[in-house]
């Protein structure tokens, strides 16, 4: 039997009462009163939180209860156990203006505001009140309830707890697929047999390399864990927000190569500085049936991200340096 995927049609689930912008992909389920159960937040000047359920064999959400707050933080998960839904408020919320009128994306539109500290929101689930108004602990940041539990009176959470938001901003490394398939991509993007292509292996990764000058069209290199290292000087007025482009030439093993990019360049007012740009490499050997190779970065963030380096100089330009590393796809076009 062959299942295709294909809309049949729209699920209005319950109305303006339990509306909103945000929810969670991480939905509960009671088993003693079956039904799911989840939140949405309304986004407003007076913004809410609207916790609901969803009874076994219907689609309709019923509200269970809400709570008005002056800043939405951002929630990810939350927990539940018999009695109670807990809503835990990390100190990261979103900046209301910012989301409306920055055109920025989504996730920079929230601040951390570690002295707010966090708020632990307890609802009752039978009733929709909350137990006791909010609770409250020193500032750390998460994505994942493990687990939540009720002990006599007391409400128990495990939570995988990171100290301030800096993992959003985390670089992630991927790891080859398999041994055969980086090989053989490998071995298709060489014009020939006699280019020299060399391939090590160690437990945790593969690395391929090649300083072959024509590759087979469309066929993909990746080459994990490797590395470049560029300096580029960059004249800007001091100004915020200033937006400024850059190119050159340079050498990427043996091949020589066109680099073009352009940076949005961030005065905070502590006096650092964020770079948020994109830098394209265009290889400057072309084959016999015209394709031309290039490779795309991305890297924001002076000062957060460990790959980006930058000092700014007394005749108003900025000396910064990106470092290249892990996963890198080149695409012949």
């Amino acid at each position: 039997m062959i299942l295709k995927l294909r809309t049949v049609g729209v699920l209005d689930g319950g109305g303006d009462r339990v509306s909103g912008q945000l929810t969670t992909a991480h939905p509960h389920y009671d088993s003693t009163r079956k039904q799911a159960v989840n939140f949405i937040t309304r986004l407003s000047r007076k913004s809410t939180y609207n916790i609901y359920g969803i009874q076994s064999g219907t689609t309709e959400k019923k509200l269970i209860g809400s709570m008005q707050v002056d800043e939405l933080a951002y929630i990810h998960s939350f927990g539940m156990t018999e009695n109670y839904v807990i809503l835990v408020e990390y100190p990261l919320v979103v900046q209301r203006n910012d989301l409306l009128l920055r055109g920025k994306p989504f996730i920079e539109n929230y601040l951390w505001k570690p002295e707010r500290g966090t708020i632990f929101i307890i609802m009752d689930k039978r009733t929709g009140r909350l137990t006791g108004g909010t609770y409250h602990a020193a500032p750390f940041f998460a994505f994942h309830h493990v687990n939540a539990f009720e002990r006599g009176d007391e409400v128990m959470l495990d939570i995988v707890a990171y100290k301030d938001p800096s993992i959003i901003r985390s670089r992630v490394v991927v790891s080859a697929p398999s041994t055969n398939l980086i090989t053989q991509q490998a071995m298709a993007a060489a014009s020939s047999s006699s280019d020299n292509i060399t391939r090590s292996t160690s437990a945790s990764s593969i690395t391929t390399t090649t300083n072959a000058t024509t590759m087979t069209l469309g066929k993909p290199i990746f080459t994990e864990n490797d590395k470049e290292t560029i300096s580029k000087p960059v004249v800007i007025n001091g100004t915020h927000g200033f937006s400024t482009s850059f190119s050159g030439n340079g050498t990427i093993k043996n091949i020589d190569f066109t680099d073009t990019g352009s940076f949005l360049i961030m005065f905070d007012p502590d006096g650092t500085s964020d770079i948020h740009g994109h830098v394209v490499i265009t290889h400057n050997n072309h084959s016999s049936n015209g394709s031309v190779e290039k490779a795309a970065y991305t890297f924001q963030s002076l000062g957060q991200a460990p790959d980006i380096n930058g000092t700014i100089r007394d005749n108003g330009s900025i000396f910064f340096t990106y470092t290249v590393v892990s996963w890198k796809t080149w695409f012949f076009c």
